[in-house]
């Protein structure tokens, strides 16, 4: 029986109780007296009806707009609702609070950007990409303009795509390979949003980074030479990368650092080598303007900078060597690496959107998206030891940690912004 049904019942029941309360029991034609008492005990009966139709009616109305005000309950205040669920990577603007989500193509709902205003909190604007097969990266570059590194349909190579904001309106795409050989890597924007670096690990030779001018959306030829290939590559200075990954613009050096996946050291290149370099001069690793900085030795000696991030003049490096989770940490300027600790009880889920650094005088640690004995978590560990911080690890509440994706991070509100594989919403999470 559904809620009006049960109502009616119970207004009928009140009105057959007052007749039932009302009826008297004598003959009203066998006694005037009698007669007269009972039409006295009529209007009695008529107005109480009256009276508890009324009543049962403005009870039934109340119930009926309660009913009808119900709202489903309005979202945590930690939770934001999106679009799209399974977000893989997140970079934020924390001068404006402001998120892009990445949707790589992994699961649903496909290749997808979203833009998130963290401080409203809203949706700002929501694209799928269908031109695009995966998508690996993506960088604010200023207010109005951001970036991603894909692959579109077609067999037709890797590129950068410009995106407006907060529209999401897809502008200049610039195809950075001539082929779908190799896979995907990084961006980094220079800190006068210039240029923007790409870096591919192409195999062998074709392993480089490419350097993209914003203003007018072409490739920096790395030789001058006016022909492709355009990148600063293993065959423009042999030796150079071994599969280049994460990739930064270090604003004091005027350098860029470029984590290698397959071997023990991080590239670093002076951005002024482009345009300079013969690629007809056979040149070998090194040369004026390159360095390696070597990331093994230590407790891990094959240590690697699977996952690299950025912040306070310190790059930290996250990686697993036969099943033991490391840390390192060094500056543009060290010899080698300042610190390699092993975390044990602990596991990475290594990826460049898992990693990132908060700057800030009194928080300066590093966060990681780790396994641990209870479950998906996010670690946090002080930049000058590598040392976890008391109340670490920080875990979701609404978001069931089996189907946290990613997260990422605003410095300017002290707040992890963790994405959901299931559910189209983020939960932000305050940092101590």
């Amino acid at each position: 029986m559904n809620n009006y049904s049960r109502r009616r019942v119970g207004l009928c029941s009140a009105v057959s109780a007052a007749n039932q309360m009302c009826h008297g029991h004598s003959d009203p034609a066998a006694d005037p007296t009698a007669q007269s008492s009972n039409i006295t005990l009529s209007m009695i009966r008529h107005n109480l009806v009256i009276a508890l139709v009324f009543f049962a009616g403005l009870a039934f109305l109340s119930c009926s707009s309660d009913e009808n005000n119900m709202r489903p309950p309005p979202g945590s205040a930690n939770t934001i609702a999106v679009d799209f669920e399974n977000a893989r990577a997140i970079d934020v603007d924390s001068d404006r609070h402001w998120a892009l989500l990445l949707h790589t193509g992994l699961g649903d709902p496909g290749t997808a950007l979203q833009l998130v205003d963290l401080s409203t909190p809203t949706l700002l604007a929501s694209r799928l990409l269908t031109d695009y097969l995966e998508l690996y990266d993506v960088k604010f570059i200023r207010d109005t303009l951001a970036c991603f590194a894909g692959r579109p349909h077609g067999h037709i190579g890797y590129a950068v795509q410009f995106v407006s904001l907060p529209s999401l309106t897809l502008s200049t795409r610039v195809i950075v390979t001539p082929d779908t050989a190799g896979h995907a890597g990084f961006l980094a924007v220079d800190s006068t949003a210039t240029f923007v670096y790409y870096s591919h690990a192409g195999g062998g030779e074709h392993d480089g980074v490419y350097k993209i001018r914003i203003s007018n959306r072409t490739i920096v030829d790395a030789d001058n030479d006016g022909v492709v290939p355009y990148a600063l590559d293993n065959e423009l200075v042999n030796g150079l990368f071994n599969e280049p990954g994460k990739i930064f613009y270090d604003r004091e050096s005027q350098k860029l650092v470029v984590a290698n996946l397959s071997d023990t050291y991080v590239t670093m290149i002076a951005a002024s080598q482009w345009g300079v370099l013969d690629r007809a001069a056979n040149l070998s690793f090194p040369i004026p303007g390159t360095s390696h900085l070597s990331t093994g030795g230590g407790p891990i000696s094959d240590a690697r900078a699977t996952s690299m991030a950025y912040g306070a003049g310190v790059y930290v490096f996250a990686g697993i060597d036969n099943g033991q989770s490391y840390l390192g940490r060094f500056t543009v300027n060290s010899v080698g690496i300042d610190l390699l600790e092993t975390l044990p009880g602990r596991t990475w889920l290594v990826d460049n959107a898992n990693i990132r650094i908060h700057p800030r005088e009194d928080i300066v640690s590093v966060f990681v998206l780790e396994v641990d004995t209870g479950g998906v978590a996010i670690g946090q560990f002080r930049l000058n030891n590598l040392v976890e911080v008391a109340g670490s690890p920080y875990r979701t509440r609404t978001i069931p940690d089996s189907v946290v994706t990613t997260f990422g991070l605003d410095i300017s509100s002290d707040r992890l912004i963790v994405a959901d594989s299931e559910s189209p919403r983020l939960e932000l999470i305050a940092i101590n």
